[in-house]
């Protein structure tokens, strides 16, 4: 991805490398600050304040401060792995998460510390002071998703297409366009199980090496291993499957980018299908992210069962969402142990499976109130400054 910037409310010239939208900067919590602020769109590998810190004017910013608005969730490394993770994430334990660090606050607090202007970032995960605070003493850290505020208006185009759900064909629904050890797991149980489902990648290896997942069904999922490649799972698009070489790197596929005229096509793929599987961007780390896969079943009115990281759907109830803790045991969100928490996860898979379709329809109509709420409050969303931890 390329590393962009964009400036707002300075009061000196820097040149911006993107432009975003009036109605982004109007509708968001941009348009409601009035101090200069930083859009960062990028992993952190080549962000810089550089051009800030020899301009002639940025005493100026001692009185205002700095805002940095993050579009991007966290790629982590530890004093003991300099290593900067993409999707391959780490292992959840407390002597961990002492020494994580991240590359785009590196940067932001050697700057506070060193200019002496105070700093505050908006970014995407949430429980970020909870872990990494106290590796960044000069900085505010607060959960403010920049991103999910800018999807939240592009959806507004999409929303009345859909309707309740007339009738449940299939039980699950599950697209990956990235490989990642957490999606593979979740496709090799999801196999042999009555689904909508895109999988464009062919593995020959399952993680079953990686200790601190001994618990999972390891037989059970290298069956399902040997569905996902002898057969072609593709929803709205086929393309040439991908041959996975070695699991520890994730390869991203080559599908048409939704937001480029698909998104219609690929969200009508929701319409008779019960529950979506959200395959968030992260699992294996302590701090839970929300994007646009969670917000695809939100505007279809489709149920969903979370497979993010811990306290992903406690982050959604804290944005003013609901979920369907009324109708099945959701405390995998609150499960610490990966593999404890997918071992729920599958067992809520295998209670669903347990229905027919039409009892999941009527569990549907049941639900229907919580959909609706959910899509609404979805469509606000960029009128509400919510700061978290």
């Amino acid at each position: 991805m390329r590393e962009n910037i964009y400036y707002h409310n300075f009061p000196f010239e820097l040149s911006s490398t993107i432009v975003l939208d009036n109605e982004i900067i109007e509708s968001t919590a941009l348009g409601r600050t009035k101090v200069p602020s930083i859009v960062y769109i990028g992993q952190g590998k080549e962000f810089s304040l550089d051009n800030i810190k020899h301009n002639l004017n940025k005493h100026l910013l001692k009185e205002t401060g700095i805002e940095i608005y993050l579009f991007e969730w966290f790629r982590y490394y530890s004093d003991t792995d300099k290593t900067v993770k993409e999707y391959n994430e780490l292992e959840y334990n407390d002597q961990l998460h002492t020494e994580l660090r991240t590359p785009v606050l590196d940067v932001a607090d050697k700057f506070a510390r060193e200019e002496e202007i105070s700093i505050t970032v908006h970014c995407c995960e949430y429980n970020t002071t909870k872990y990494i605070f106290q590796n960044y003493p000069n900085l505010t850290l607060q959960c403010l998703d920049f991103q999910n505020q800018t999807e939240s208006i592009g959806y507004k185009y999409n929303a009345e297409l859909f309707k309740p759900k007339n009738e449940i064909k299939y039980k699950f629904w599950c697209s990956a366009n990235r490989f990642t050890n957490h999606r593979h797991l979740l496709m090799c149980y999801l196999a042999d199980k009555p689904g909508k489902y895109s999988w464009p990648f062919s593995c020959n290896n399952i993680c079953e090496d990686i200790t601190w997942l001994k618990t999972l069904p390891w037989y059970y999922l290298k069956e399902g291993n040997k569905i996902l490649n002898q057969t072609d799972f593709f929803i709205d698009n086929k393309i040439d499957k991908i041959v996975i070489e070695n699991y520890k790197f994730p390869k991203i596929a080559n599908f048409p980018w939704t937001w480029d005229g698909n998104l219609e096509n690929f969200l009508k793929s929701f319409e008779d299908s019960f529950a979506a599987i959200v395959t968030e961007s992260v699992f294996f780390q302590p701090t839970a992210t929300i994007t646009e896969k969670t917000f695809n079943s939100m505007v279809t009115l489709t149920p969903f069962i979370m497979i993010g990281a811990p306290f992903t759907l406690q982050y959604l109830k804290e944005l003013g969402f609901k979920t369907f803790d009324k109708w099945w045991d959701e405390s995998y969100d609150e499960e610490s142990d990966h593999a404890e928490r997918l071992l729920k996860i599958f067992k809520l898979i295998d209670y669903i499976n347990s229905l027919s379709n039409d009892q999941l329809h009527c569990l549907y109509k049941e639900m229907y109130s919580v959909l609706d709420w959910n899509r609404n409050h979805l469509l606000s969303l960029h009128s509400r400054d919510i700061i978290l931890p």
